[in-house]
């Protein structure tokens, strides 16, 4: 690792990225020592000259978040602080693209190119040299996503639970990939890499643990009030959670409080995130496991099923509000930026597949509506509904919000009519291509 970080700073000076004149050496003390030392420094070159000082951002990425569901929660009042939230926001639909696979979705929005230019193409792949299925991860995305463009320009970043970002990269902040807690996979521990740095890897797995501790049958009964203790020990601990609602819902849960928990635990550092980024992969999975008990009931699904299950996601988005009210109280504690989005919608009442399994990998994406939301609360951006956007617009919204160069080779434009950054754009692909050359 201390090899690598040095060739990497090496390419970094090289490329013009980072200025490397009258710096002490990298230590070779360790290789925490070394990437330590380069994580912290800030004689940051032509990029940092470039970027403007921007306040903080909270990134929220709802997975399959629509707004023909969210509607009838806020008119309800049901779900009170995202509707203080949009109010003060410009806000709209996000056009989704195909396939509507979570992994290429959400790295096309955050690296604005298409799975043919990132190479993230489906959610596991076969390892080399064992042959064995594993999720995809960040070795095999071949652009930079906005948590690169921040950390070479010297910005801190902090991301959460997203999709393809095993191994954890480096940043100055912490990295929690989707290992530690994912939604295909179920491990008795989070692999290596699973966190970045190693030393915040305990911080991680304690909030793994209390939230494990409390999303027990209490936890969940509070969802489903006819739930006997028996029942929820014959489903909680099964390997396929997938396989039956009880143990959906607790996975879903426990999933949902983790990254919520650690973004709380980011904001309220006193150490300032230039980007705060939390994923929340549950908004989507609440609807593969029980839109089809939403009213009105489907014919398929019985009387007694739907009594059970029909409020479940009401029940849901109300913590997930609650959830959102927390996090807003933190970031306006440093008049943060905030962005919201999802990658795509969900059929939950019209246009209902009725005989392709909800729940089931192979015929999941049917239930995805195109459009997704997209919301921006930040100084100069007018509130109101706006302009429908695109999935790739969220990474050039993002570098305009952080005050940094929009990308060459990337998609331009932002969202809510903020304006690009005046500078010429930064070729951050071919950085990145030449740091993916130089890996060991």
């Amino acid at each position: 690792m201390a090899r690598r970080s040095l060739l990497t700073l090496l390419l970094l000076c090289s490329s013009g990225i980072v200025a490397c004149g009258d710096r002490a050496p990298l230590s070779q003390e360790s290789p925490s020592a070394a990437v330590t030392e380069f994580l912290g420094l800030r004689r940051v070159g032509e990029l940092a000259e470039r970027a403007r000082p921007a306040a903080p951002i909270l990134f929220i990425g709802l997975d399959g978040a629509d707004w023909q569901q969210l509607e009838p929660l806020l008119a309800q009042g049901a779900m009170p602080h995202l509707a203080r939230l949009r109010a003060a926001a410009a806000w709209g639909e996000l056009e989704s693209e195909v396939p509507a696979l979570s992994p290429l979705l959400w790295t096309s929005m955050l690296t604005g190119v298409s799975p043919v230019e990132h190479g993230i193409l489906d959610f596991s792949r076969f390892a080399p040299g064992s042959g064995l299925r594993e999720p995809i991860g960040s070795a095999d995305r071949r652009a930079p996503a906005i948590w690169n463009a921040l950390a070479w320009s010297g910005k801190r970043v902090g991301l959460l639970g997203l999709w393809a970002t095993h191994p954890a990269e480096p940043v100055d902040g912490v990295v929690v990939s989707d290992r530690l807690f994912g939604f295909l996979n179920v491990e008795a521990e989070p692999p290596p890499g699973a966190i970045s740095p190693e030393s915040r890897a305990p911080w991680a797995i304690a909030q793994l643990a209390e939230a494990e501790r409390a999303t027990g049958h209490a936890a969940v009964r509070a969802y489903l009030p006819w739930l006997t203790e028996a029942e929820y020990q014959a489903h909680s601990g099964v390997a396929r959670a997938y396989d039956h609602p009880v143990s959906a819902l607790r996975r879903i849960l426990v999933e949902t409080r983790l990254y919520g928990g650690m973004a709380e635990s980011l904001l309220a550092d006193s150490a300032a995130y230039d980007l705060a980024l939390v994923y929340l992969q549950g908004t989507d999975s609440i609807g593969h496991v029980f839109a089809p008990f939403a009213p009105p009931r489907q014919p398929a699904v019985s009387e007694n099923d739907f009594a059970r299950y029909r409020d479940v996601p009401g029940r849901y988005f109300r913590e997930v509000d609650a959830l959102l009210g927390r996090l807003l109280a933190l970031a306006d504690r440093t008049s943060s930026t905030v962005v919201v989005a999802s990658d795509h919608g969900f059929r939950w009442t019209e246009g209902r597949p009725d005989r392709w399994a909800s729940s089931d990998a192979r015929t999941a994406a049917r239930w995805h509506r195109t459009p997704g939301i997209w919301l921006v609360r930040a100084p100069g951006v007018a509130p109101g509904r706006a302009a429908n956007g695109k999935l790739r617009q969220i990474f050039p919204t993002l570098l305009a919000l952080a005050g940094l160069p929009a990308a060459t080779g990337a998609e331009a434009q932002p969202l809510g009519a903020i304006p690009p950054p005046a500078s010429p754009a930064v070729d951050y692909h071919r950085v990145y291509r030449e740091l993916a050359e130089r890996r060991l």
